[in-house]
């Protein structure tokens, strides 16, 4: 038969089980006259703590466990996985601890058809952040998936948020252009006036914030001087920058993206777009969709259209013991 002290609901002696008293952090800051050796469980941290020399000293923690996105708790052993491709939220019901996230923003769009031979550059790769050591507790965590920019459009940021426990933005790609390049998690690649011999001012990438990195400069473009034929860069990466254009015809490659294995599996995030060139009619390639790709480049001949940039991503991993 099991001694009740206090409430039936709190603190029991039995033959086989002691069981002491929960309450919340609010709750066990309230006691007054709180002597050293008094145990609780803690259900806002689910955490057995015991009050020694006038503080609250943890104890064992429960596994952390949690709902919201996509849950997939068999592709990586050992780990709950929440992806979300879109906005939403993950709530974190039980246990404290520490996992890991990526944040990967939408890629820029890229630049558009100019006129006759004036080429767009690459759309800059989505800003790309990841890290393990993620402290998650119970709460709710606030999600943004970022969607990728169409027609030299900047991406839009991705986040995760949650009032005085974190925050981590990822910035938007910055979006292709006909001249100087724009800044974003990753730059755009560069243009270049038309007639132009000198190649104009690469795009500037990592704006903030820049601490962490989330990315690299786009290229430069060029053009032939005297010769209505120009080049654009392409679109800077989370791997690398975008390459430069070079006349008369080399197109600034993309800068490659970053591959992350959170899911278990590596997968490559955060491509910049390809630049094009004067002469040809191409349309440019969209982003991949929830990879934060930047998009590429028209190219400088009737009918060519930009590609638009993917979206991102928002993933949260945690160990399940």
């Amino acid at each position: 038969m099991p001694i009740f002290v206090g409430s039936a609901s709190s603190t029991i002696i039995s033959q086989y089980a002691v069981g002491v008293g929960s309450t919340t952090t609010a709750g066990r800051d309230a006691g007054i006259g709180t002597a050293n050796g008094e145990v609780i469980f803690n259900t806002s941290t689910s955490e057995l703590q015991v009050f020694y020399d006038g503080v609250w000293k943890g104890g064992l923690k429960g596994p952390l466990k949690g709902t919201g996105g996509t849950l997939d708790s068999s592709s990586r052993p050992g780990f709950n996985i929440h992806t979300f491709t879109g906005s939403g939220s993950l709530e974190i019901t039980s246990g404290s601890g520490t996992g890991e996230y990526l944040v990967v923003a939408g890629g820029g769009g890229g630049g558009g058809y100019g006129g006759d031979s004036v080429a767009g550059s690459g759309g800059g790769a989505g800003g790309y952040r990841t890290s393990s050591s993620f402290s998650l507790a119970p709460g709710i965590y606030t999600i943004e998936v970022g969607s990728g920019g169409g027609g030299s459009a900047d991406g839009q940021p991705s986040y995760i948020t949650n009032p005085g426990i974190s925050s981590i933005t990822s910035t938007g790609g910055g979006g292709g252009q006909l001249a100087a390049g724009r800044p974003g998690g990753s730059g755009s690649g560069a243009g270049a006036a038309q007639n132009s011999g000198t190649p104009v001012t690469a795009g500037s990438g990592n704006t903030p914030p820049t601490s962490p990195s989330q990315g690299n400069n786009g290229g430069t473009g060029g053009g032939n001087l005297g010769v209505t034929v120009t080049v654009s860069g392409g679109g800077g990466g989370a791997g690398g920058v975008g390459g430069n254009g070079t006349p008369p015809n080399n197109a600034g490659t993309p800068g490659p993206g970053s591959p992350n294995s959170i899911t278990g599996s590596p997968v490559t995030y955060a491509a910049g777009g390809a630049g094009n060139f004067g002469p040809s009619s191409s349309s440019g390639s969209a982003g991949t969709a929830n990879r934060g790709n930047g998009g590429g480049g028209a190219g400088g001949a009737g009918g060519a259209q930009p590609g638009a940039g993917g979206s991102g991503i928002v993933i949260i991993a945690y160990p399940t013991a």
